[in-house]
């Protein structure tokens, strides 16, 4: 498989009423640190503290942590796709969580940032299990952003003293606050309305750290973050370093399927380019509300398409997540504004070793997330060390990196997706991928064969 990017940008309609949102400049927020790491205050997903504990220094790598601060809006997303605002300037501090390159001239130029997964009551950072190798072997940069309320109360669970400071705003009254606040930590996927917590009922779970909170401000955030790392402000992090291209992605949740379609072309640089360069979206919920009082969004709505995103995106399913995907599959493509790509990956399983072994330990996780079922975090089922998705993973930040998707090569036939011409993989499977186990099902034997091509880059960011 060669793969290689060329990009293109699409446009805007202008006449619009006043709290329809449009293209705009995104605010780059203020930014406080590096956080001092000492005995006693370190950073909750600290490398050096996971479940495999990754030597970063070893790697040519060091691990910071900022907060962030600055204000964001409560949209709303009608189904013709149109983003009004019902209520601004609401304040936030959050943090990230950096890993880069310690020389600035081993710096790839390009960026992996996460939204970091939250549905499971603490952040976890699901995709640098599957692509952290690859990041630091080719000299990229990775953040993880925290974007939930609720995860960031299990952060003041475990460390009040450093994360004092972070903060969600309280809900708007009569602007659905009521109801963001009473959804508390199960909330919808990918909406607003993750805030709140456990209101005290948990004891390890006290009510000081999970007020009423609205989370619809993330999609904000998560424009705002990649503004200030690709901005020239002297204190942001990588300061010195020749951030080019910054590409978001997910694990299992919304957040990247609804930013994607809701908000990508509408964050955009003085340069009037957009904030992220691509999508890497593992699975998830789909597309949810944007703030916490939106409905459930119905599987035949037209939002819930991949469809002229206006920058590169490419899907990647498990095998157990393919079905419930299928009413959105479509042809891959090279269009310019409509570039994609899907990846459906044979035996791989929704989460596997990777997964696992990159979580917090036991211990911080239940502390900080004590909701997590006894067993949870081990890995009950093998998974071979050369999972495809870990693979894929590692292939498709690579294919993005350049901007744009052109291909050349051929699917075999068992591995074609029903009814859709492949253009864009090429899987070889000498053995099969999977058996039955007394556990599930279990990684077998498997070649993935690929060659990538870089093409110069397009532009400078």
């Amino acid at each position: 498989m060669l793969v290689a990017l060329r990009c293109a940008r699409g446009g805007f309609a202008q006449d619009t009423p006043a709290n329809k949102v449009t293209p705009r400049v995104t605010p780059i927020p203020s930014v406080t640190g590096p956080i001092p790491v000492t005995a006693d205050s370190r950073p909750f997903l600290e490398a050096a503290k996971l479940q495999t504990p990754v030597d970063l220094a070893a790697h040519g790598y060091v691990e910071e942590e900022f907060f962030v601060s600055g204000t964001g809006n409560v949209y709303d997303w009608a189904a013709d796709g149109t983003v009004t605002i019902k209520a601004a300037d609401r304040p936030y501090t959050t943090r990230i969580l950096l890993r880069r390159p310690s020389d600035p001239s081993r710096f790839s130029g390009t960026v992996l940032t996460e939204i970091l997964h939250s549905a499971m009551g603490a952040d976890n950072n699901l995709m640098w299990g599957f692509a952290g190798n690859y990041v630091m072997s080719h000299g990229d940069a990775y953040v993880g952003i925290t974007v939930s309320s609720n995860t960031i109360g299990a952060l003041k669970v475990f460390n009040s003293t450093r994360y004092a400071s972070l903060a969600f705003p309280a809900p708007v009254p009569g602007i659905c606050g009521e109801q963001a606040g009473a959804r508390g930590g199960g909330g919808g996927r990918g909406g607003g309305g993750r805030g709140g917590g456990d209101g005290g009922a948990n004891p390890r779970r006290p009510a000081q750290f999970f007020p009423p909170a609205d989370d619809s401000v993330h999609w904000d955030i998560i424009s705002q973050v990649g503004a200030l790392l690709k901005s020239n402000v002297p204190s942001k992090p990588l300061a010195g370093f020749n951030v080019r291209y910054i590409f978001a992605t997910d694990h299992t949740a919304s957040e990247a399927h609804t930013y994607a379609r809701a908000f990508a072309k509408l964050a955009t640089l003085p340069n009037g380019k957009p904030v992220y360069d691509g999508f890497l979206i593992k699975e998830g919920a789909g597309i949810g509300a944007v703030n916490g009082c939106g409905q459930r969004i119905a599987p035949d709505d037209p939002r819930r398409a991949f469809k002229n995103i206006g920058v590169p995106v490419i899907f990647l399913l498990s095998q157990n997540y393919v079905a419930r995907f299928v009413p959105i599959r479509r042809e891959d493509s090279d269009a310019p504004g409509d570039q994609y790509r899907l990846y459906e990956v044979p035996g791989a399983s929704h989460l596997d070793k990777w997964t696992f072994l990159n979580l917090a330990p036991l211990k911080t996780e239940r502390l900080s997330a004590p909701q997590r079922p006894e067993g949870y975090g081990r890995l009950n089922t093998p998974v071979s060390r050369r999972s495809p998705c870990r693979t894929t993973s590692q292939k498709t930040i690579s294919s993005v990196r350049c901007c744009s998707i052109s291909t050349s090569g051929s699917e075999t036939g068992s591995h074609r997706r029903a009814g859709i011409a492949s253009r864009s993989r090429t899987l070889e499977l000498p053995t099969p991928l999977s058996q039955p186990t007394p556990t599930g099902m279990r990684s077998g034997a498997f070649a993935v064969r690929t060659s990538m091509r870089r093409l110069p880059h397009s532009s400078s960011r």
